[in-house]
């Protein structure tokens, strides 16, 4: 049996262009607020980030990690210019503004599938092929996306596993029952170094690699280099990096 283990934000439905939107608006908006007090954009993006990955840490993937990220910018900004200038320009509402800013990722309705996602899932599937899905998100939500997606089309619920911190190499084999089946066929699918995690640990485990930049601060080895707008092809040998989703059907 041939079992294909899949991640799910932005390897098959787009989640990233709303936290790049969202880090637009943010910055826009700071500016909108404090016209001629704004520092330079560069340094509201570092602070910005800074609090980013110190949230991170103790929020992982939790709704509300990008608003608090987002708040404490403001409220630091406002104490900086505060301290260069005397002017107090904090305002209660200001800051709800900017929470709601950051909370625009979890917009489910704009979490759309990858283009010839569906197609290529729906062709696995019609070839027998066992899917697995394996993605971090916050698991009081994902009933609700799940609904709005239609992964069950694709997913038996027993090959769904969601996490809210890094994947394991036990959320691999748990996901696809790999113990189970000892002459089973194991294939990942995913844009970060953490979906490839069990082809550097289980000879049995193949993967296909679908590069998709990334600004969350827990996997830096999806940010772009500064010649593309994707992170460099994934170098093993038993990894093949893929142009798009659409590429896989023809491997199976």
């Amino acid at each position: 049996m041939q079992k294909i283990v899949f991640d799910g934000d932005d390897t098959l439905w787009s989640v990233e262009w709303l936290y790049s939107q969202a880090y637009a608006d943010f910055f826009s908006y700071l500016y909108e607020v404090f016209g001629c007090y704004t520092p330079n954009i560069h340094f509201i993006y570092k602070v910005f980030f800074a609090n980013e990955d110190k949230n991170a840490k103790t929020m992982g993937i939790r709704r509300g990690r990008v608003a608090q990220s987002m708040a404490d910018t403001y409220t630091q900004l406002c104490e900086w210019i505060a301290g260069r200038t005397g002017d107090k320009l904090y305002h209660q509402a200001v800051e709800e503004t900017v929470r709601k800013i950051g909370d625009q990722p979890f917009d489910i309705k704009k979490h759309l599938w990858v283009p010839g996602a569906q197609e290529t899932l729906h062709a696995l599937v019609e070839k027998g092929n066992t899917l697995c899905l394996l993605t971090k998100y916050e698991r009081t939500l994902w009933p609700q996306k799940a609904a709005l997606l239609g992964t069950s089309r694709f997913f038996e619920n027993g090959n769904i596993r969601i996490v809210d911190t890094r994947k394991t190499l036990e959320d691999f084999l748990e996901v696809s029952r790999a113990s189970d089946h000892a002459g089973d066929r194991l294939f990942t699918v995913g844009n970060s170094e953490g979906d490839m995690l069990p082809v550097i640990h289980d000879s049995r485990w193949h993967g296909f690699y679908v590069p998709q930049s990334s600004s969350f601060m827990l996997e830096k080895d999806r940010m772009p280099d500064s010649t593309s707008f994707e992170p460099k092809p994934y170098r093993h040998d038993r990894v093949t990096t893929l142009a798009s989703i659409r590429d896989l059907a023809a491997y199976f």
